[in-house]
C-alpha cells in the first residue's frame, strides 16, 4: 500500500502521536506548526487528558476525503 493509498485513522494517528501539555505548547507553537507542516502530529492534553490534535494540514485533509467517502457509500441509493 502506497502512502496515498493508506487509510488514515483518529485513533492510529493519535497513536503515533507526540503527546504535549497545553502549557508547553504554548510556549513553542510556532516550532510546533512548522513541524507539523513537515509531517509531525500532536496530540495537545490538559492535565494529562488528551484534547486536541495538530496534524499536517494534508493529513486533515485526506482524513476529510476519507470520512465523505464513507458518508457517500452509507446512503441508500
Amino acid at each position: 500500500m502506497t502512502p496515498d493509498e493508506q487509510v488514515y485513522t483518529l485513533s492510529a494517528m493519535a497513536n503515533d502521536a507526540t503527546r504535549i501539555g497545553i502549557r508547553e505548547a504554548r510556549a513553542v507553537l510556532p516550532s510546533l506548526v512548522q513541524q507539523a507542516a513537515d509531517g509531525a502530529v500532536f496530540v495537545l492534553t490538559v492535565r494529562g487528558a488528551d484534547r486536541c490534535a495538530v496534524v499536517p494540514l494534508e493529513l486533515l485533509q485526506k482524513l476529510t476525503e476519507q470520512k465523505q467517502q464513507r458518508a457517500t457509500k452509507r446512503r441508500p441509493k
